[in-house]
């Protein structure tokens, strides 16, 4: 009797997350048809664009993204057709295929299991909107599913080749790729097979993605402050106290900025990369500046500890648990940029696009709940979902600790990804009785 009536609730979850999953899908087909023939204009957009015409680039931009819209701006030359179109297709066409093969090699699930779990992850729409963005995101996150189906598959060809198209595609991403191969290569460790070939491997693939970006990188030719460790550190600690702690600040720090113009710094977060730290270093020379990042981040973490240990914080919640997080985001004077995301997401379709991402997020909410339950019903043993928890914890710290920006949930797509991973599997794996 016990059985049959776990069996029905776990029959009757997985209709749940079918029925759930197919109007999402649906609209967001939908919202694609309205924002496909649009540029979603980021800034971001603008400057690889830029790029893409005179390949200068600094030392926290790939040189492989740029290629791609100088291939497609080339091309809209000779065919008319606006450079984002295909890029677009290029982009859902590699969302929708690596998930698929992360669905069906790395989760294990049934084909159709596989692709339907594609469809839900590629159509929740704060994945969706990236896969129809000129920014390196999408491409990012693609690849790093990509790079996990191929450890599934022990590629010892294929995964260095694509860590170093992540690399080459986004620069932090060596960090990630670089944790990713350290918990392969414990594995490999641990079922003794092939681990000296496997390092060797991928340490040419690292040293390779990063000797090419060298090379093609001409560091502070894009007027951004320079990359240190204590450059991101002053950025993370003291991007909200700049002017609060002004009459902490070495005399060179307060002949560059008045009290004033130290104010009009802090008024946004990324002032401390575009703005502030690249008129210390011209003022002082990047080593002195750097040693004024370092002066600074550390004072302000001395004097104001806690408020710097709550932010950051804060800051890593809101990261963590994206998208859940977006139902308190900006309350409290938590800095968000999920307004302004939100604004670009709604623009071609307001009415859709804003029923499309309650709706999202809503379900999500009850999928959870529903795969939780189900995971207690069946005692399942497997989490394969936790796979992909190295790369997504990875790129929220990244995101927290590298500047004193705002959340930006375009900077945490692995993050989102992975909640989407255990919802969906979670309900699949205990209907599979696993």
């Amino acid at each position: 009797m016990e059985m049959k009536w776990k069996e029905s609730l776990l029959k009757l979850n997985r209709n749940v997350l079918y029925g759930v999953t197919l109007i999402q899908i649906v609209m967001g087909a939908l919202w694609v048809f309205f924002q496909f023939p649009h540029l979603q204009e980021w800034q971001s957009t603008f400057e690889y664009l830029e790029i893409s015409e005179n390949f200068v680039l600094d030392e926290y931009t790939g040189f492989l993204y740029p290629a791609f819209l100088r291939l497609f701006t080339e091309a809209q030359k000779w065919t008319g057709v606006p450079f984002y179109m295909p890029l677009y297709l290029l982009q859902l066409a590699a969302a929708v295929v690596t998930a698929g093969l992360f669905g069906k090699g790395v989760l294990k699930l049934q084909k159709e299991q596989a692709w339907w779990f594609a469809g839900y992850f590629v159509s929740f729409p704060l994945l969706l909107q990236f896969h129809l963005s000129i920014r390196p995101e999408s491409l990012t996150l693609s690849g790093t599913m990509l790079l996990t189906w191929l450890f599934s598959k022990r590629s010892v060809i294929a995964a260095p080749f694509a860590t170093m198209l992540l690399i080459w595609l986004m620069p932090e991403n060596a960090v990630i790729c670089t944790v990713m191969w350290t918990v392969y290569l414990f594995l490999q460790i641990k079922a003794g097979k092939g681990f000296c070939l496997r390092l060797a491997v991928f340490v040419t693939a690292l040293l390779t993605g990063l000797f090419m970006n060298g090379l093609t990188q001409t560091p502070g030719s894009r007027g951004r402050i320079q990359k240190t460790f204590w450059a991101a550190a002053f950025q993370r600690v003291v991007t909200d106290y700049f002017s609060r702690s002004y009459a902490m600040w070495d005399d060179e720090v307060r002949t560059t900025f008045t009290i004033e113009e130290a104010m009009e710094q802090a008024n946004r977060t990324d002032n401390m990369m575009y703005s502030a730290g690249p008129m210390l270093e011209a003022d002082w020379g990047k080593q002195r500046a750097n040693e004024l990042y370092r002066q600074m981040a550390l004072d302000c973490l001395r004097v104001r500890t806690r408020d710097v240990v709550y932010r950051i914080r804060y800051d890593l919640l809101d990261s963590a648990l994206m998208p859940y997080s977006l139902l308190w985001q900006g309350s409290g004077g938590r800095k968000s940029q999920t307004g302004w995301n939100y604004a670009k997401f709604r623009e071609n379709s307001p009415g859709l696009s804003r029923f499309y991402i309650e709706y999202a997020g809503l379900a999500s909410a009850v999928l959870l709940v529903t795969g939780i339950a189900a995971g207690f019903l069946v005692k399942s043993r497997r989490r394969r979902f936790l796979i992909f928890l190295p790369p997504a914890v990875t790129q929220c710290l990244l995101h927290v600790l590298k500047d004193g920006n705002a959340v930006d949930y375009g900077g945490l797509l692995m993050v989102t990804g992975f909640w989407c991973i255990m919802v969906f599997y979670s309900i699949i794996a205990a209907r599979n009785g696993e």
